[in-house]
């Protein structure tokens, strides 16, 4: 499954009422996470608030920002963006990405 843009339909600060993908899921109000073992294709997904696509090979920081990292062994285990497109309307999003690890 690759990342599909979608419509957001949201007003102002309220969270966005659309039906996340398999991969992503709401863990709390403004904070989702996003299983890189459940999304195929090249890594790229929507962000679940405004619809940018978030890209591995986005190395610009104009779509998001890396706010922390997590390691286990000196590997990867997970990540936590901050998508810049839209953080003016919701301040608090922030996507955690695992999967880096199985």
């Amino acid at each position: 499954m690759t990342a599909q843009p979608y419509k957001p339909n949201f007003k102002g600060d309220e969270e966005p009422k659309l039906k996340l993908p398999e991969y992503m899921i709401l863990i709390k109000e403004g904070h989702y996470e996003v299983n890189l073992c459940k999304l195929e294709g090249t890594g790229k997904f929507p962000c679940p608030v405004c619809g940018s696509v978030i890209s591995p090979d986005d190395e610009t920081e104009d779509t998001y920002s890396i706010v922390d990292t997590k390691t286990k062994n000196f590997d990867l285990e997970e990540i936590t963006l901050e998508c810049n497109k839209c953080k003016s309307i919701h301040k608090n999003t922030r996507i955690k990405i695992k999967g880096f690890i199985e």
